[in-house]
């Protein structure tokens, strides 16, 4: 990068039973009630009144795929919403929640590490001073670029009983892009989120 923006990371830390049980009091998940405050945080913070907010998510595609790697093995999915309909969290809930199931269900993640294999084979005989480029393109239209933000949400994170003294809790982040420069992560450990 020609200049490097200021970073800043805030942590929130948040009663996850409490939020467990507004998500489930509006029938979705954790993530898609985060992902219903996110779109309105998105959207308060937007000049345009029109176009879409996308949010991705990735997908831990050892659900799916059986795999003894220890690296990290996800694809994601993208909630989308005109930007016009940002309106309540009762107004989107619905439809985050109809979108995070359907595109994260295992058909079209399937289709999708399809298609990601069969890009990666087809680019594998391409020399590198021509595939770099187009790998540039390529994930400027499927990466951060395509997307307003990314939220990324590990779960509970379980430890050992014996190990339990030693933590307090656990945080994660995500590397802020040119395209994305803002990352929204979210673990629950100890009855914190």
């Amino acid at each position: 990068l020609a200049h490097t923006l200021p970073c800043r990371v805030l942590h929130f830390h948040l009663d996850a039973m409490r939020l467990k049980q507004r998500a489930a009091e509006n029938h979705v998940t954790v993530t898609a009630y985060l992902l219903a405050q996110m779109f309105l945080s998105v959207r308060a913070a937007a000049d345009a009144l029109h176009g879409e907010c996308a949010i991705q998510v990735p997908v831990n595609m050892r659900n799916y795929v059986p795999t003894k790697s220890v690296r990290n093995f996800s694809l994601y999915c993208g909630i989308r919403l005109p930007i016009e309909t940002l309106r309540s969290a009762q107004d989107i809930l619905p439809q985050i929640a109809t979108q995070l199931r359907e595109k994260s269900a295992r058909k079209p993640m399937e289709e999708m590490l399809h298609a990601t294999r069969l890009l990666v084979s087809t680019l594998r005989f391409i020399p590198l001073a021509i595939k770099a480029p187009i790998a540039k393109i390529i994930y400027g239209f499927l990466g951060d670029n395509g997307f307003s933000t990314t939220l990324s949400n590990l779960g509970v994170v379980d430890v050992d009983e014996k190990f339990q003294p030693y933590f307090e809790g656990f945080r994660f982040l995500l590397p802020a892009s040119p395209g994305e420069p803002l990352k929204f992560t979210a673990c629950a450990y100890g009855g914190t989120l």
